[in-house]
């Protein structure tokens, strides 16, 4: 057997006569070349492995960093998308020019023409002023009726609603219910101590104003559109019924058209 180390021709030995090496087989050579410098080999392929990691990591880092800035801030790549974003809502949610309605001087002569319409009181001593349908009485004790009208306070606007029954004997209503082209569709509360009560030659009448009656447009809306509508001024003991004139549902529209200009 040859020496590992020196080449010499050792035979049998278990060392080599001039170097001394062992010569166990080539288990122990296999072991002595595997740990020769002191440190062990690592295997390839390790390598590798760990510089992907390490580059994947950083690619995900990086694409974080590009999205948010260090204090939390989006970045101006993602401002610029959050921009496009709201002014593309922006520009769907505002109204063009065209669409914007009419100027402020067409505004104003629409409101003046609807209030041409109606007939005007003012009280100089309050500052205040009520708007009247045409056909609205001129005294309480004329006749039945149930009309809207508009007050106004210091450019201010209210919708009332009057219910005024007028008759050769009480009723004490103290319920009004209405009935719109054979449905009823609402009754409308009051404080019965509001209702003024007064006897005149020849009859009565009592009265009510519910202030304010904004809440009630709609449903005025559908009178004045109504075929026929009945008004019901009912009390504990008597009633009386009242069918709206198409004069008065005539009234009713043009109260709205002008309340809907500045309410």
């Amino acid at each position: 057997m040859k020496c590992p180390k020196c080449g010499n021709e050792a035979g049998n030995a278990k060392f080599c006569p001039e170097c001394g090496a062992p010569l166990n087989g080539p288990m122990e050579v296999q072991h002595e070349e595997a740990y020769k410098g002191g440190k062990p080999k690592k295997k390839k392929g390790c390598g590798c492995a760990t510089v992907f990691i390490v580059f994947f990591a950083l690619m995900l880092i990086g694409g974080l960093l590009t999205a948010i800035s260090p204090d939390g801030v989006q970045s101006d790549a993602s401002k610029s998308s959050a921009s496009s974003t709201a002014s593309a809502s922006s520009e769907l949610n505002s109204p063009s020019a065209e669409s914007s309605g009419k100027t402020e001087e067409e505004k104003q002569a629409e409101i003046d023409a609807a209030f041409a319409k109606l007939a005007k009181q003012e009280d100089e001593v309050e500052n205040t002023a009520f708007y009247t349908p045409s056909c609205y009485p001129k005294y309480s004790n004329t006749r039945s009726f149930a009309l809207p009208y508009i007050g106004e306070k210091d450019g201010r606007y209210v919708l009332i609603w009057k219910f005024n029954y007028t008759g050769s004997d009480w009723v004490f209503f103290n319920d009004v219910v209405i009935n719109i082209d054979g449905e009823k569709a609402a009754e409308i509360p009051f404080n019965y101590f509001d209702v003024q009560q007064e006897v005149f030659t020849g009859g009565v009448f009592e009265a009510v104003d519910v202030n304010p009656a904004n809440k009630y447009a709609d449903l005025m809306q559908k009178i004045a559109s109504s075929e026929k509508t009945i008004i019901r001024f009912a009390g504990k003991d008597y009633k009386y019924d009242m069918t709206v004139s198409d004069a008065d549902k005539q009234g009713i529209q043009d109260i709205l058209d002008a309340y809907n200009l500045v309410k």
